[in-house]
């Protein structure tokens, strides 16, 4: 299993909406996916200008399948709600305990 965290700078005013658009266009495209497990997205509580994915993935692999073209057609489907990406990373799970 291997996690994806990706991290944008979203206004505390534009965060309601920009997880609607995010939901239905990203979490949908994504749940399409082989390999997909699951999404979260969080807010930190001492940050509310920032938005923060979490996606697991089966496999690196599979996570990796999904190309940069495939990609740059979701993002406009985002439209005026299209975000940067300010942290991308991914993790190894080494523990997972309950």
């Amino acid at each position: 299993m291997v996690i994806e965290e990706l991290q944008f700078a979203v206004s505390a005013a534009d965060r309601d909406r920009f997880l609607d658009v995010e939901g239905e266009v990203w979490t949908s495209f994504l749940q399409t996916c082989d390999g997909f497990v699951r999404k979260e997205v969080w807010v930190p509580e001492d940050d509310n200008s920032r938005v923060i994915v979490v996606i697991w993935w089966e496999t690196m692999e599979q996570w990796k399948q999904i190309t940069a073209a495939e990609c740059d057609e979701v993002d406009v489907l985002m439209g005026e709600w299209l975000r940067p990406i300010d942290v991308a990373r991914a993790h190894r799970i080494v523990r997972s305990v309950g």
